[in-house]
This record gives C-alpha cells, structure tokens and sequence, in this order.
C-alpha cells in the first residue's frame, strides 16, 4: 500500500476491508465549509480519484478567493423562507400573509435548497391554477423568488430557479368585476339596513358617516378610519390624507408616496363629518366608543350580517364605486389618478366598474 503524497486540505485513508482508497477535501473558511468525498471503486483507480480530488480542491479554492462559491448547506426552503424575513424584513400583516401563501408549498418546505429545482417551482405553482385567480398565484410565485433570492445572497445556490419557470394560467372562472359592483341604490340599502339594526345608536351614526365619507371621497377605508380630527380643515373644505391602517389595525404611513394628497370636501360631507365630531369619543374621527380604531374587516363582516346577504357589500366597494363615477362622468385621469390616491392612472383605470347597461349607453351615446 503506497501513501499519496500530502495535500493542503485533502486527507486520505485506506480501507482494508475493500482495499480501496478515500480523498476527502475539506476546507473551511469563516463562514464558507466545503466537504467532498473522491473515492477509488467512483473513479476506477485510486490515482484517478486522487488527481480528481486536486482539481475539485484548486477550483474551490479560486472560486472561493473570486467570491464565486457555494456554502455546503443543509439548509431547507422553509429554512430560507423564515431567512427571506431578516434579508426583506415586511410588516406583520404581509409577513402573516407571506406564510399563508407558503402553507400551500407544503411537499415543498423540507426540500434540500441546493436540491431545489425549477421542475419544483414550476409543479408548485401549477398546482394551484385550479383554485386561486393569476393574480393569487403571482403573490405565490413572489414567495419563490424571495425564497431563491434570500438562497443566492446567502451563497446556498447560484442560479435564480424562477427564470425558467412559466406562470401558469388560472382555470377558475371568475366574475371578478360583478363581485365588486355596487351601485348607488345598493349603497342606500345598505345605510338603510344600518339605521335599522341592532347596533348602538353612536355605532350606527360613525358607520354611517365613515361610509358617506368614502363614498363622497373615494379615499380606502384604512385612510378614512385613521383619519383625526386635525385632518379635516373646514374652512377650506378639504381633508387631509396622511396615513393609515393595516388590515391588523395597525397604524402606518400610506401605501404610496402618492396616497398623501389632500381630498376636497363637498357641502354634504362637510355637513355629516361636522355631526362626526360632535358624536366622536376621542380625537379620532372614527374611533369606537373607547377611542380606539376600529378594523376595517370587523365593520364590514358585522354589515354584511346587518344586510343578510341582501347586498353584496364591503367597504372597499364605495371605492370601486367612487372611481366608476369619476369615469362616467369624464373626470380628467390626472384628476382622477390624483384624488384616488394611485401612482398612475392604469390602475384608477382598474378600480372602475362597468356593465352591459353602460356599455350600451356609451354606444347608444357616440
């Protein structure tokens, strides 16, 4: 039995009972650790393994000193996942939302990251086109390319697995706009519903007034509850947008730079948010009897109890409405975009409602 030579970070032995030898590289560098086995019966001889082993070390070692090199992990997806929260931190809603979405790649989660493939991704995704819209697998499919991301800057991988991967096209049939229409006269039933329930008489007046205010303004609902009573400038009638609430009830700045504007007040909403302050318990402009705010997906469930399924209502819908009307009655889009708050007008665009009754009326109108 002839040693080989020495070599820096290759160890060798001997087994007896196959007669074979084993080259183990093994180089360990702050937080980079590589460890590879070149064994004689893999490579045919003992001498070819050996020389493999050389080449494996010198290579590593120069991506190494080029930054070029992978950390031997056993890291899995779900392990890059909870990572991808200390690389990008979000807020507590989106990162409750992120792991929602993550709950769907179960079979995925305890996957070896530098075992990961794009196959993976690609059958993950393709997965869910049964049940969810292309809008909910896109949210997704962004979880992956946190994932992959977090897995690169790490060093665990080296290639971006989401580029070769196709998004696939949602099968549920979806109405999504007829979900969301709401006219006018449903609006009035509603608040109609509201001054007849159970609620307590200052419930039903904030209610009220909270769902006026959006709908004279169009402002979301997260600004409208977390509006104070500084916001509202009478002498000039406008209202100012500064900030608002998460779906948590969370307070925090707006969702763009763009959603800070200020919103004109017309007569009737000048008159109603003057009733507001009166009946207001606090320096909220919408806070409960206790002063504190109130969350956007309670009132909304709690109406939709009130109307008993009669109306298909949210709060967000006085929104979708506000941007319908805005259109219908040919509001410029700098205006438009402006007083809805988006950063561009493709998605003012997007907030309004049409039907076959408007559609015929504008051709009926050329």
């Amino acid at each position: 039995m002839n040693k080989f030579k020495k070599q820096l970070y290759i160890s060798q032995r001997f087994l007896d009972r196959s007669e074979t030898w084993t080259f183990q590289v093994q180089i360990r560098k702050d937080d980079f650790v590589c460890c590879k086995n070149f064994r004689e019966k893999e490579y045919g001889s003992a001498r070819t393994a050996y020389e493999a082993a050389i080449r494996y070390r010198d290579k590593t070692l120069l991506d190494y000193a080029n930054g070029n090199y992978l950390n031997i992990t056993d890291k899995t997806v779900e392990d890059c996942f909870n990572e991808s929260f200390v690389l990008m931190p979000l807020s507590l809603a989106t990162k409750n939302k992120h792991s929602g979405y993550f709950n769907n790649f179960e079979e995925y989660k305890y996957i070896n990251i530098q075992k990961l493939s794009s196959e993976d991704i690609q059958m993950s995704l393709n997965k869910l086109n049964e049940r969810f819209s292309n809008d909910i697998i896109n949210r997704h499919f962004y979880i992956w390319k946190r994932i992959i991301k977090t897995a690169i800057v790490k060093k665990y991988i080296n290639k971006d697995l989401c580029l070769e991967v196709v998004l696939p096209k949602s099968k549920k049939i979806e109405n999504f706009r007829n979900k969301k229409q709401i006219t006018k006269e449903d609006f009035l039933i509603v608040l109609d519903f509201i001054k007849d329930s159970k609620l307590s008489n200052y419930k039903k007046e904030i209610y009220r007034d909270l769902l006026l205010t959006i709908y004279y303004t169009g402002m979301r609902p997260g600004e409208a509850l977390a509006l104070n009573k500084n916001d509202i400038d009478f002498k000039n009638k406008t209202i100012s947008i500064n900030k608002e609430l998460n779906s948590s009830g969370v307070l925090r700045n707006t969702k763009t730079q763009k959603s800070i504007r200020t919103i004109p007040m017309n007569d009737q909403l000048s008159n109603i948010l003057k009733n507001t302050l009166k009946i207001s318990n606090s320096n909220l402009l919408f806070g409960d009897e206790k002063g504190n705010y109130f969350k956007e997906k309670k009132i909304s469930q709690r109406i939709g109890k009130i109307c008993k399924g009669k109306v298909n209502f949210t709060i967000y819908s006085l929104r979708h409405l506000f941007s319908t009307d805005l259109l219908m009655n040919g509001t410029d889009p700098k205006t438009h975009q402006e007083l809805m708050g988006h950063s561009s007008y493709n998605m003012s665009l997007y907030y309004a409602d049409t039907n076959e009754e408007r559609k015929k009326k504008a051709v009926e109108d050329r």
